[in-house]
């Protein structure tokens, strides 16, 4: 018995803890539209770049400064709901927080970007930020946004997609039958 409780406490001490919580999205629209309040930005985007990772130091209210490692994130956006108007914007993420997310680039998402507690600081993003809200409650207080560019088409599975290599390829088999 002393050997399992022994691997018990083992495991827990060197297992990773996870310290971030999320809005909880079932929450009624009008609870949910308060939450929306204090982003803000929410577009719709595809990742261009993450950039490296640097320290930054930052102050807040009440006097303290607090060291962070982040990364720039540049976003292409195709729709906005709130906060700027433009076609391309950078965010930043915290590369060491319990709440990081350092998006792939080429993928797309809903960003719901906030300045947290310091005011005067570049817009960030974090694990909460994305896919986090109810994107139907999202557009019941904001609608349908305004248009930035249009997306890159996805290629559905059954449509034929051809290159450059397969063109060639495709000429120089119906040359020789």
């Amino acid at each position: 018995m002393k050997i399992l409780v022994s691997l018990l406490v083992l495991f827990f001490a060197f297992s990773p803890g996870f310290a971030c919580s999320c809005v909880n999205t079932s929450v009624p629209v009008k609870e949910h539209n308060k939450y929306l309040k204090n982003i803000e930005a929410i577009f719709d985007g595809e990742v261009v770049s993450v950039g490296e990772k640097r320290i930054v130091v930052r102050k807040y209210e009440g006097g303290f400064t607090l060291k962070d490692t982040v990364s720039p994130v540049k976003f292409k956006v195709f729709r906005i709901w709130k906060g700027f108007d433009q076609s391309e914007i950078i965010v930043e993420t915290d590369v060491e927080s319990s709440c990081r997310f350092i998006p792939a680039v080429g993928s797309r998402y809903t960003v719901y970007a906030s300045k947290g507690l310091e005011t005067d600081g570049p817009l960030s993003i974090g694990y909460c930020s994305i896919g986090k809200f109810d994107d139907a409650k999202m557009k019941i207080e904001y609608g349908e946004g305004k248009l930035m560019n249009q997306p890159t088409p996805i290629p559905r599975a059954n449509e034929k997609t051809e290159n450059f290599f397969s063109i060639v390829w495709n000429r120089i088999v119906s040359f020789f039958a």
